[in-house]
């Protein structure tokens, strides 16, 4: 009953917005086709374009989250968007390609947009003044990227080591690190495999923990990295009421960018995620402020132990 409530709030919503619903995998794959053939000519459009639908799938409620017939939806669902098997991925993750020449190249500064760069520093500001972090705390960043918030935590004294599966992303940390004098350390590693014998005092996502298909074994590899009273941030995570408990998000713009980029877009609904990092042993906190964006927002786990 829960999600069939959900989905009639997401059907009034898109009515108000003036967004399209479709409810199956052939309508989704004529509104890409028709954001392929906007995308030639103006890649912005394109965006805009696909912001403007939204796929709602049927859930079955007596399908278990961790069964194999839920997990086949989601893999269905990927394969559909995507074009590509899944698992692949993480594949495209680690091939990922981006140019290095100045700071200015990387984002959000290589949009040369002062609302994006404006709403990426109010919300990455957000994140940072929510967290209870103190100098000299060892600090893990998975899925750093370009490492922007590592780089703002290394900058205010903290002991950072930035990770990625992309080693072209790993580089860029360092040549970062070199550039701007900074002693951030950096791994490439996949963030669900990441071992080690130090302990750290907070891990942290910065939109990234949904990129991972491995979340649930992610959640009990924290818990291994962990000091005593350690803490995890999830930043700017598309956690929050959704109209099935995990899954491959629906949204077109998600969709798009899996078309696209082939990425992982995972979504989760809060109700359902509270429920599960409890059940893993993590108590659930959080905060958020929509009067800066959608991504305003941060969830802290800490140990029940």
């Amino acid at each position: 009953m829960y999600y069939r409530f959900i989905k009639n709030i997401y059907r009034i919503k898109n009515l108000r917005r003036k967004i399209q619903t479709v409810t199956s995998l052939s309508e989704v794959e004529d509104l890409l086709q028709h954001t392929e053939s906007i995308h030639r000519t103006s890649p912005e459009q394109a965006m805009n374009f696909a912001r403007t639908w939204f796929y709602l799938p049927k859930v079955e409620e007596n399908h278990d989250p961790r069964s194999e017939e839920y997990i086949a939806i989601q893999k269905k669902n990927y394969e559909a968007f995507s074009g590509k098997p899944w698992g692949t991925f993480d594949m495209v993750a680690q091939d990922e390609r981006i140019k290095f020449d100045s700071l200015a190249g990387l984002y959000p500064y290589a949009a040369k947009n002062n609302k994006l760069v404006g709403g990426h520093l109010q919300r990455t500001g957000y994140w940072m003044s929510h967290m209870q972090l103190k100098a000299p705390d060892r600090i893990i960043e998975f899925g750093a990227g370009s490492a922007e918030f590592a780089t703002f935590l290394s900058l205010s004294g903290f002991n950072v080591l930035a990770t990625d599966i992309s080693e072209t992303y790993v580089d860029v940390i360092r040549r970062k690190a070199q550039l701007l004098n900074l002693p951030l350390q950096t791994e490439r590693v996949d963030m669900a495999r990441f071992q080690t014998k130090d302990k750290f005092d907070v891990a942290i996502f910065c939109e990234s923990f949904h990129h991972s298909s491995n979340f649930l074994s992610l959640l009990d590899t924290l818990k291994e990295i962990l000091a005593p009273g350690g803490r995890v941030y999830l930043c700017g995570e598309p956690i929050t009421y959704y109209p099935y408990p995990w899954g491959v998000r629906t949204d077109g713009e998600s969709i798009w960018m899996a078309r696209r980029f082939g990425w992982l877009e995972l979504g989760f609904d809060k109700f359902y995620f509270k429920n599960l990092v409890a059940s893993a042993g993590w108590r659930f906190m959080s905060a958020s402020n929509k009067s800066i964006d959608h991504a305003a927002s941060v969830i802290c786990l800490t140990r029940n132990d």
